[in-house]
């Protein structure tokens, strides 16, 4: 695709004023081009693009994570459009008027008018066609790795604390673990926990939105898991990835359909929308009910047959939740 310039350069001074307010670039010329290369300059400066990436919602995140995670950082506009909204094409004088910028219908909108993606036309297998698309230059700034554990913010469907009722057992086995007082020293090497899971299903979103994802006897085929895990942000693990095609599919956003994976449009939007707090909730929920993703099976010294025997996979999750809600907050 092209770079940020060269986009730049394609607008008019309009658009560019809007850019700029966003980026708190001065534009004291009438001239486009000028207007072009002190935005672009701003716009390109890691510290400044850093800066903005903060200032985004979770979701607003998220809908660039899924470009920047497509092959050349591209969307047909059309399948962007059904999961962040269409981009409409206004004209100068159009949107002088009417003001898009300032009541946006989406996310698309949103970061149409904050220069983080544009719209192009490129060629398909059908002929030319709209595409929605990250500047290479641009994308490559982009500290899409910085993704934290904020998770201060609750979805509306978080019980009360108060409320909510616990089974006895899950009462009893905890009561026992806070008896017992251990006393550690906090290991030499440490590190924090992240929600990059929830960037890596927004990549595997994106992937399956975009690219063909055909099962062969039932699996992905090696060069599409492989294509799949160089563009995640976390772990680049084939046990990660299966992590997250077992919870897409119990959370009903992605399904095979004539033995091909698709995203469940509605049900990826939603998810795609939501705040993080929420999404983190929602893969938590997934992953304690799962009874396709079974760890014991990944355990790399032991070799599982197929004896009739099944193992419990939810039990030691259940249990695991009981100590961690034993375990006080910042202690070893």
């Amino acid at each position: 695709m092209t770079d940020l310039r060269s986009t730049l350069f394609e607008y008019d001074l309009h658009l560019l004023q809007i850019i700029a307010n966003r980026w708190d670039v001065d534009l004291d010329t009438r001239d486009e081009k000028v207007a072009a290369e002190r935005i672009a300059e701003a716009m390109l400066n890691p510290a400044q693009a850093e800066h903005e990436w903060s200032r985004l919602s979770d979701a607003e995140r998220g809908a660039l994570q899924m470009l920047l995670a497509s092959r050349q950082h591209k969307m047909p506009a059309v399948q962007f459009g059904r999961l962040y909204g269409e981009i409409r094409q206004i004209g100068a004088g159009a949107r002088e008027r009417e003001k898009p910028h300032l009541a946006p219908k989406g996310i698309g909108e949103i970061l149409f008018y904050r220069g983080l993606l544009a719209m192009g036309f490129d060629e398909s297998k059908t002929g030319l066609q709209p595409y929605v698309f990250v500047p290479d230059d641009l994308a490559a700034i982009l500290p899409i790795h910085q993704t934290g554990y904020d998770l201060s913010a609750e979805p509306d469907d978080f019980p009360d604390e108060d409320d909510e009722e616990q089974e006895t057992s899950a009462e009893e086995s905890v009561e026992d673990i806070e008896e017992v007082e251990l006393e550690m020293e906090a290991p030499p090497h440490q590190h924090k926990a992240d929600t990059t899971l929830v960037d890596d299903m927004t990549t595997l979103l994106a992937y399956l939105q975009v690219h063909e994802a055909r099962l062969e006897s039932g699996y992905l085929a090696n060069e599409l898991q492989d294509d799949l895990l160089a563009q995640f942000v976390g772990p680049k693990e084939y046990a990660r990835l299966d992590l997250l095609i077992q919870l897409a599919g119990q959370m009903g956003l992605i399904a095979v359909v004539n033995n091909v994976f698709q995203p469940v449009r509605q049900n990826a939007r939603t998810w795609l929308e939501s705040i993080r707090t929420a999404q983190v909730k929602s893969l938590v929920d997934a992953w304690r009910t799962s009874e396709g993703y079974n760890e014991l099976w990944l355990v790399p010294s032991l070799e599982p047959e197929a004896t009739g025997w099944q193992n419990d996979s939810t039990l030691p999750r259940e249990t695991l939740r009981g100590v961690f809600e034993a375990v006080t907050a910042e202690t070893w």
